[in-house]
């Protein structure tokens, strides 16, 4: 009797990308407790500490390796009053299809918390400008807020930085401390930063695979269109220029 033909084993099928990713631990280390009201205070205590602490540091390492400061002084308070209903703005719209209100309140507070680093030109005669709109800011909060606080507030707040950058706009020191060469943010630039920013935010709470899916792609589309077309028509209706 002829032996059976063997079969070759195969293995299982290669995961998915969206199933690898949402891998990524969802719920906070600690006890493996959702992300709750007390993480979001001390998510945006962390974070505003992250902003003073990096921009301090570009200013001593600017200053030791000589570099000129540039001005960074606050601006006006009627600007400044607009610029933050700005941001507050379009952060809370990139953050609604989430259907989290724990999300509403903490996504477009950490877009505008950002420009805290304003605080060095009220005593600083010049400041290197904007040191916290910056790659590796970006990097290393959204590190920082993982090991302490966990998926939802790194990629929340990392979101919230991306947000903050494509809405306003103009040149950034993008490199700094490392360098301070402004480089400029093209219109097709901010419009990619905020889908990077709505995907950021849909995967602080949901699995990536529903971004295939018509229902969360239409939503996400919808809020990035929005916010894109704001952008073009917000400082021309106000006569002002985002910073």
């Amino acid at each position: 009797m002829a032996a059976a033909p063997t079969v070759p084993a195969t293995g299982p099928p290669p995961t998915p990308w969206a199933e690898r990713l949402d891998r990524w631990p969802g719920l906070l280390r600690r006890g493996g407790r959702p992300f709750g009201r007390r993480d979001a205070v001390a998510t945006t205590i962390l974070y505003l500490g992250a902003v003073v602490a990096f921009s301090a540091a570009a200013i001593a390492v600017s200053v030791g390796l000589g570099d000129p400061l540039l001005s960074g002084q606050v601006p006006s308070g009627g600007k400044s009053g607009l610029d933050a209903i700005w941001h507050l703005l379009t952060a809370f719209v990139l953050v609604l299809p989430l259907r989290r209100r724990l999300a509403y309140l903490l996504a477009p507070l950490l877009s505008l918390g950002i420009d805290i680093d304003h605080i060095f030109g009220s005593f600083l005669p010049y400041v290197v400008g904007r040191q916290a709109h910056d790659v590796f800011f970006l990097v290393l909060v959204t590190l920082f807020l993982y090991a302490i606080e966990g998926r939802p507030a790194a990629l929340l707040g990392a979101g919230a930085v991306v947000t903050h950058i494509a809405v306003d706009g103009g040149t950034f020191p993008f490199f700094a401390p490392a360098t301070l060469a402004q480089f400029p943010l093209p219109y097709g630039v901010e419009v990619g930063l905020l889908v990077v920013a709505a995907v950021l935010f849909h995967l602080a709470y949901r699995p990536a695979r529903e971004l295939a899916s018509p229902r969360t792609g239409g939503a996400l589309a919808v809020v990035v269109v929005t916010v894109s077309v704001a952008v073009l028509f917000f400082p021309l209706l106000f006569s002002f220029n985002t910073f």
